[in-house]
């Protein structure tokens, strides 16, 4: 059983030259064929190359551009995550007005009724 599973393995392990096709159908959704795009009739985007057939500088170019990528996304990122704290900063400074001008006007409503309560004559409510 051994044997059989360690065959079966050192069989699938052996490299396979073939020619990936990447086209886009017809709804703009990315495919992956053996055949060239134009025999099935889709719009050719490009060939996937295989990883051991890609040469040392070509690595190092794609890992370069995959560097600036994701540096580019990082900052895009961050610069999200800065816009999105100044807009709550902001929300929270416009509440924070907002409840401020309430105070005020409410302390304005207790004076005016405290004035008014002070101009009435005073009733007894105990004399007849």
């Amino acid at each position: 059983m051994k044997n059989l599973l360690f065959v079966a393995l050192i069989s699938v392990s052996f490299e396979v030259h073939a020619d990936v096709y990447r086209c886009m159908d017809n709804n703009g959704r990315a495919v992956y064929q053996e055949q060239p795009c134009e025999t099935a009739k889709l719009k050719p985007v490009g060939t996937v190359k295989n990883p051991a057939d890609v040469s040392p500088e070509e690595r190092q170019r794609s890992l370069l551009n995959a560097e600036k990528h994701k540096k580019r996304l990082d900052d895009a990122l961050e610069s999200r995550r800065k816009a999105e704290i100044a807009e709550k900063e902001k929300q929270e400074a416009d509440y924070k007005r907002e409840l401020d001008a309430r105070n005020v006007e409410a302390q304005e409503r207790q004076a005016r009724a405290a004035e008014q309560a002070a101009r009435r004559p005073a009733v007894n409510i105990y004399t007849r």
